[in-house]
């Protein structure tokens, strides 16, 4: 992690700290704490990420969406999903991507599959079957 951090602090002195080609560092970086469960360096770093893709006139919606998912389930893993405001903020985050006009499919079918999740440990079955379709038939798209 050192070594991405450093790596990035160089990165913005040349480039700018809004620069395009930052956000992929960051997207990682969130992910490498959130796999150490250091929840909030990995929000911050993942809320970098999201602001550089929402600054940048060439980034993508599928972009900000990979985020989006990313963060979401960074919350869930967080706290028990029984904690509300954590659970909230990612079913917040799911919603914002199945949304989206373009969110890629990846991203998609992931905040689908989170939305599913979520419906059945609720105890609503019958409502997450149509997001398992739907995800099934997005990655039979994807694997084309």
């Amino acid at each position: 992690i050192s070594i991405v951090l450093d790596r990035i602090s160089k990165a913005e002195k040349v480039m700018g700290k809004d620069d395009i080609r930052l956000f992929e560092s960051f997207f990682f970086l969130g992910g490498e704490y959130k796999k150490l469960k250091d929840y909030s360096k990995s929000e911050e770093a993942y809320n970098r990420a999201l602001n550089i893709v929402s600054k940048a006139k060439t980034a993508t919606e599928a972009q900000k969406a990979k985020v989006l998912v990313a963060l979401g389930e960074m919350y869930l893993d967080k706290g028990d999903t029984q904690n509300r405001e954590n659970r909230e903020k990612a079913e917040a985050l799911f919603k914002e991507v199945t949304e989206m006009k373009e969110p890629g499919k990846e991203a998609l079918a992931s905040a689908l599959e989170n939305q599913a999740k979520l419906l059945y440990k609720d105890g609503k079955a019958k409502d997450a079957e149509p997001l398992y379709a739907r995800i099934k038939e997005l990655r039979a798209k994807t694997n084309k």
